[in-house]
Parts: C-alpha cells; sequence; structure tokens
C-alpha cells in the first residue's frame, strides 16, 4: 500500500471517474523488468486497479535471473517480451515501445517506486494536447525517502547542463515515468546510448525535434526490496558523452545550414 500521496484518495476517485468518462485513447503502458520479481506482480495488480478504458500492458524482461519471466508466464492479458540476455534500459523500453498500439504510450519502472495513480494526471495534458511528452517528477511532487545527496547533486548538474546546451530545463531529468503521444514515435530511431542515459538522450532527441516537454508532480517512494543497480560514475560519464554527442551534431548541421 502505498505512502499518503498528492493528492487524498478521495481526490483519486473522482479523477479517475471523470477521467474513464472522457478518454477515447487507447493507453500502451510499457515496464522494463529486470530481476524484479519481488514487485513485478505488485505493480501489475495496481495497474489494473485503475480499470482505464482501454489500455494494453507490454513488460519487457531483459534477461532476468530470478524468477520474473516464471511469474509473467502465468498472464494471458499482457504482452511479455523476453530477452534471453541483459541488453539494457533503453533497448528493453524501445522493444515495448515498438510493439505497442496505443495512441497513448506509458512508461512506468518496475520496482515499486512509481505510483500507477499518478498515470491520471500524467495523460491530463498529452490528451489536452498541451504537450507532446510528459515527464513525471519526484521534486514536482513528492518523494518518501531520503534521496542521496550524490543524486540529487548529479541530476542539478545535469539539469544546468542541458540549460546550457539545448536551452531546456527539466529537473527529474532521469525519472523513467513518462507519457509520449504516438506522434513522438520517430524519436525512438537509432538511439547511440542504451543503457540508463537513455532517459536523457530520450529528452535531448524531444528538444531537438521540437515537441513540447512538460514536467508534471508524481510520487516517488523508496524501493520496497533490493537496492538500485546503478552504478554512478560510468552513468555520469555516459551522460556527458550523450549530452557533448548531441551539441555538437547539432551544431555541426547549424553550420552546414548556414553555409549553403
Amino acid at each position: 500500500m502505498f505512502e499518503t500521496s498528492i493528492y487524498e484518495e478521495e481526490n483519486v476517485e473522482k479523477s479517475a471517474i471523470s477521467f474513464k468518462k472522457q478518454a477515447v485513447h487507447k493507453f500502451s503502458i510499457v515496464i522494463p523488468c529486470y530481476n524484479e520479481s519481488k514487485t513485478i506482480q505488485g505493480l501489475i495488480q495496481n495497474l489494473k486497479n485503475l480499470e482505464l478504458p482501454n489500455y494494453e500492458i507490454i513488460i519487457v524482461d531483459d534477461g532476468s535471473t530470478d524468477n520474473s519471466v516464471e511469474l509473467l508466464s502465468n498472464y494471458q492479458d499482457i504482452n511479455c517480451i523476453i530477452h534471453e540476455k541483459n541488453e539494457g534500459y533503453g533497448k528493453s523500453l524501445i522493444d515495448g515501445i515498438m510493439k505497442s498500439t496505443g495512441d497513448l504510450i506509458i512508461t512506468i519502472d518496475s520496482d515499486g517506486q512509481h505510483d500507477p495513480r499518478d498515470i491520471i494526471n500524467l495523460c491530463k495534458p498529452v490528451i489536452e494536447n498541451q504537450a507532446d511528452i510528459v515527464v513525471g517528477s519526484r521534486y514536482k511532487g513528492n518523494y518518501f525517502y531520503r534521496i542521496p545527496f550524490v543524486n540529487r547533486a548529479g541530476e542539478a548538474f545535469l539539469e544546468i547542463m542541458m540549460l546550457i546546451l539545448f536551452g531546456k530545463r527539466v529537473t527529474n531529468n532521469q525519472g523513467g515515468f513518462r507519457v509520449f503521444h504516438r506522434r513522438t514515435i520517430s524519436i525512438f530511431n537509432d538511439f547511440k546510448f542504451m543503457g540508463m542515459a537513455f532517459t536523457t538522450e530520450l529528452l535531448i532527441k524531444s528538444f531537438l525535434k521540437g515537441y513540447r516537454v512538460v514536467e508534471k508532480p508524481i510520487n516517488l517512494h523508496d524501493r520496497p526490496v533490493g537496492k538500485s543497480r546503478v552504478r554512478k560514475i560510468p552513468l555520469l560519464m555516459n551522460l556527458l558523452l550523450c549530452m557533448f554527442y548531441y551539441f555538437f551534431k547539432d551544431f555541426e548541421r547549424f553550420l552546414k545550414k548556414n553555409n549553403r
């Protein structure tokens, strides 16, 4: 059971009822999974409890060595994609998204940190044509655990770098809880960084394509079990490499355009 969120239970229920009545879109929920046997079933149940009017759940298991695949085989109403070996967070999301058929594509992590009830608020700006992509932000909402200083400092540094290089600001730039309109699906082609830097590359490609990216508040909870497997120093190096790669690529494109 999730802790008290940025909204009361009664308001959640009212918003959900209104959302179901108005929504005419199909929702594709894409979930990357790697050794999350202790949390994946709870996430699936919480998603089903939303009773979205028209949706599909796509789970991509990225070479799990626990019994995640065995548990997923019990769900006949879920589209499961199985990687024989670990191919990375980005590859998992791309494979799931390319199999999706919805008008709105929602990505959510499988470790139990995201509250599926936030999907309703994240989808609204896309449905109301106020955004093409919505990024869930714990800094605009709530987080129910102590964020290590190095994590927050790293995200703040990336936020500043992104602002300097691309003129855009996203506070929770490493978050995996996002919503995409299907019109943006071309950004998922030709990725260079398939690991955890994928989330930043995705934002940069969205900016360069001119898509409207907004942040909306979410609730982020501590992992119910286990701990993050992200190695911070290699991740930071990949993130910086990613940013400068696209900055110079865009600069080169600018020079060619003005030399014609």
